[in-house]
């Protein structure tokens, strides 16, 4: 017997349709930074979790960024934090105006394998 066109149709169209993004084991939310450690001037390094740890480029440098400036972050659109677009840094250097600094990019930073 064979299946009717529309039948068959839509069996197409159910395979055609793209699967269901995964959430990314590389997504974390902004409650769980731990750590914050300056690199330089568009670079910081934080700690989430236990041990996990990321690379965060800032879209523009900040020369006031040191260890007597308060550093937060914020999530962008209210979820987790996948990708740069989703965190910015909110930093002050005892003004009473906080700067917002988008993120240009995030990496993983890898773990050097243990002997």
């Amino acid at each position: 017997m064979r299946p009717s066109l529309p039948a068959l149709a839509a069996l197409l169209s159910t395979l055609a349709l793209p699967a269901a993004a995964a959430p990314s084991k590389d997504c974390f939310d902004v409650e769980d930074i731990r750590n914050t450690r300056v690199i330089d001037a568009r670079t910081l390094e934080i700690r989430v979790g236990a041990a996990e740890r990321y690379r965060l480029q800032l879209a523009r440098p900040q020369a006031n960024l040191g260890p007597l400036d308060t550093i937060g972050f914020a999530p962008r659109g209210g979820g987790p934090i996948c990708s740069a677009r989703d965190i910015e840094l909110i930093g002050s250097a005892g003004t009473a105006i906080p700067v917002r600094v988008p993120v240009a990019a995030i990496t993983r930073v890898e773990e050097p394998p243990k002997p």
